[in-house]
């Protein structure tokens, strides 16, 4: 795991990856 993230990218990444979830669900 590439771990040189900071954390507003972790967060940017956890929401892009919620909304790509979230369509593929409806």
């Amino acid at each position: 795991a590439l771990d040189g993230w900071t954390p507003p990218e972790k967060a940017m990444r956890a929401v892009i990856d919620a909304a790509r979830e979230a369509k593929l669900l409806q």
